[in-house]
């Protein structure tokens, strides 16, 4: 049986369709566990009737603690051999189990998902694997995995088929301190315990694109910088471990932290009122050292460049204030 986890916080607009997806799926053996964040809108009251009017749904509430306490809660909860997330505002194809089921065995299986645009009905956006494989652990052949990050199909638990006894065994949650990033973090422990990834075309998964989820994607965030060096660091530290630092994961993790530098200094401050201080801290970081091994991999000025290796925090400072 899969336990399908959905984590609920004022959906009501976007709940009926979401579980409506779920409910419509070819794959009958399931159950959806509804873990309500302490939601104050119409989204109990939605919950209960679908519980009411099919018993494969089960619903829970709890104060609001954030989607990483809620997922956890429905980890706890399930019954299921596999478990899959969904979040309240997005939906799936009817094949979307039949599908992540009908893979290759695996600890792992992903799909893809199509990213819609709000206002819109179009989802032409694609991110999913390039092809129906198996990928090991530890393989000497890395393009695979690197294909994956580099289409951010790491970063989140939505359009993957998880085993239960592994995440339970293990006691592999989410972690509920933080509020960016946790995603990331729960796919890696969960990853060292994995040897094989099955990956799978099927494009099941409709992410939508709401106006909160844009602020959060694009906008700027408190510690953003800090964040994105951490998940950095993470990833890294899982490839140097499992002998996957090399070829294209090496060249696509420089490219990364070309991107996490370069924005955090000219673009993605915590505030205006940022000082020196920040500046120095993200050029002091060991780890631009990498980036003059890769210097031709990221398209902007020679002379930013230079500053970012020669760790010219001064200057950015001074840049920063004029263009306030």
């Amino acid at each position: 049986m899969i336990s399908i986890i959905v984590p609920i916080w004022n959906s009501s607009p976007f709940l009926d369709d979401c579980l409506s997806s779920i409910a419509s799926q070819t794959e009958k053996n399931w159950e959806c566990l509804l873990i309500d964040d302490g939601s104050v809108d119409n989204s109990p009251h939605i919950c209960k009737q679908w519980c009411k009017n099919d018993g494969r749904f089960v619903f829970f509430q709890q104060d609001h603690l954030g989607v990483s306490a809620a997922r956890n809660r429905g980890i706890r909860e399930s019954s299921g051999d596999y478990l899959v997330f969904v979040d309240s505002d997005d939906s799936v194809t009817p094949k979307y189990l039949e599908h992540l089921l009908s893979s290759p065995p695996a600890e792992l299986v992903i799909g893809g998902h199509f990213k819609c645009y709000p206002g819109t009905d179009k989802s032409d956006a694609r991110f999913g694997p390039n092809s129906r494989c198996s990928l090991r652990i530890k393989s000497p052949d890395v393009t695979v995995f690197a294909d994956l990050n580099e289409k951010f199909l790491l970063y989140g638990p939505c359009a993957k088929l998880y085993l239960s006894k592994l995440i339970k065994s293990n006691q592999i949650l989410f972690p509920e301190n933080r509020s960016l990033g946790e995603d990331l973090e729960f796919n890696y422990q969960y990853l060292n315990y994995v040897e094989t990834i099955s990956c799978i075309t099927a494009c099941d998964y409709f992410y939508h694109l709401r106006q909160d989820r844009e602020s959060l994607t694009t906008g700027r965030q408190p510690n953003q910088y800090y964040s994105d060096i951490d998940q950095w660091r993470m990833i890294k530290s899982f490839c140097e471990d499992h002998g996957l630092f090399k070829n294209e994961m090496k060249e696509l993790l420089a490219r990364r932290l070309w991107e996490i530098v370069y924005d955090s200094l000219l673009f993605k401050h915590p505030s205006k009122d940022i000082g020196l201080a920040y500046f120095r801290a993200v050029l002091s970081a060991p780890e631009i050292a990498l980036l003059a091994e890769y210097k031709d991999i990221y398209p902007c000025s020679r002379w930013i460049k230079a500053f970012i290796l020669n760790r010219f925090a001064f200057f950015f400072y001074i840049y920063d204030w004029f263009s306030r």
